[in-house]
């Protein structure tokens, strides 16, 4: 997989001279690898690599909040088939946040989720809970707690272009798609709503949420709870799409034998779309494995999937899965291993066959790529 994920955890923090409070941290990580196969031609990939640097600049003030602002860059970036967005000469903005936190409010900007995605969790797979996923927008974003609530808002300010919403012609507001969403637990008891508006973006219009491929330009409202009973996890959702007219329930539960769970889904749609889900999850020791068959009520659409590690020790870990289903008579499988050379290095070694040609670069739980890929990444 070739995502370049920033390493929190690895950020140094440097006192700055003559401000006591403010703090300045860098991080950042850097992938080499090899793969021989380009998409589902037969002509070789080759070598890939990419890094990232990110800065994080914060600060305490007087009254107790906390201002921090995050940016990363892509330094250098040569993607598998080859397309260079950069060499190292320039450095690519990938993103940034500016956040004002305290202990009982926060407000963010930039890079952030929207309030439905933050606090919703669904039951079951339901076809109207499809709330927008922030992946690149310039979000403005609150969130307050209030006694055993934590709620918050969110606007759209600019698409994944960096095209403002003010800017377009058509939108009579700086703002798009307010998104709303709180959660509150009391005692065994957990509730939420969710709540989007319908975007105002109209086509051909400068601001295009569209190219975000998770932007749901529709209007959707949602509850749902969740409770433990003895040692079950119950839970459930109610999802009603404005825009098209249509409503899912799902309930979902699972259960812990030892080291093994059991899990059930059952999600309720429109048009008698009725979906299933049973799965089977074991850990203990150096040995997972998780089985998960998925149906809906016709049969046409019934998937297996399988995914295992296994622990050898030294730093290495082997895995195997398969895809069996998903629409298709086809079945995916992959097997690999991971050497970890110490806390900020490793190797990959993996071998994926993704015989239904509909999910390039994503293969199993890992996320493989197709084909035989070599990889190294480092984290700083």
């Amino acid at each position: 997989m070739k995502s370049i994920l920033l390493a929190s955890a690895s950020i140094v923090g440097l006192t700055i001279a003559g401000a006591a409070s403010a703090e300045v941290g860098f991080a950042g990580d850097a992938t080499v690898g090899y793969n021989d196969t380009d998409g589902f031609d037969t002509d070789a990939q080759g070598f890939y690599f990419s890094s990232n640097v990110a800065v994080t600049l914060s600060t305490t003030t007087d009254n107790g909040l906390t201002a921090a602002a995050t940016f990363d860059f892509d330094v250098l970036d040569v993607e598998e088939d080859g397309d260079t967005d950069g060499l190292g000469l320039d450095l690519s903005s990938g993103g940034f946040l500016l956040s004002l936190t305290s202990e009982g409010a926060s407000m963010f900007f930039g890079d952030t989720a929207f309030a439905a995605q933050t606090y919703y969790a669904g039951a079951g797979d339901l076809e109207a809970d499809g709330f927008s996923e922030a992946d690149g927008e310039i979000v403005l974003r609150g969130e307050a707690m209030f006694g055993s609530f934590t709620g918050g808002f969110s606007y759209v300010v600019a698409d994944v272009d960096g095209n403002l919403v003010g800017d377009d012609a058509g939108v009579d507001s700086d703002f798009d798609q307010l998104s709303v969403g709180a959660v509150g637990t009391f005692g065994n008891f957990t509730v939420g709503m969710a709540y989007q508006a319908e975007s105002d973006a109209v086509a051909g219009g400068s601001y295009d949420p569209s190219a975000n491929g998770d932007f749901t330009m529709d209007e959707i409202f949602a509850i749902f709870g969740s409770t433990t009973v003895g040692a079950a996890d119950i839970s459930i959702a109610y999802a009603s799409n404005q825009t098209m007219d249509t409503s899912s329930t799902g309930v979902a539960i699972a259960y812990p034998f030892g080291p093994v769970v059991l899990g059930a889904a059952f999600g309720s749609n429109p048009d008698g779309i009725d979906t299933y889900e049973v799965s089977v999850g074991y850990a203990n020791g150096p040995v997972t494995v998780d089985v998960v068959y998925a149906d809906n009520v016709d049969g046409t659409d019934e998937e297996v999937t399988l995914d295992a590690t296994y622990d050898v020790g030294s730093g290495v870990t082997i895995m195997a899965g398969m895809n069996d289903g998903d629409g298709t008579a086809e079945t995916d499988y992959y097997i690999g291993g991971t050497l970890a050379l110490s806390d900020n290095v490793s190797l990959l070694a993996s071998y994926a066959v993704d015989d239904d040609q509909s999910e390039e670069d994503a293969i199993g739980a890992p996320e493989l790529q197709e084909g035989t890929t070599v990889e190294m990444s480092f984290t700083f």
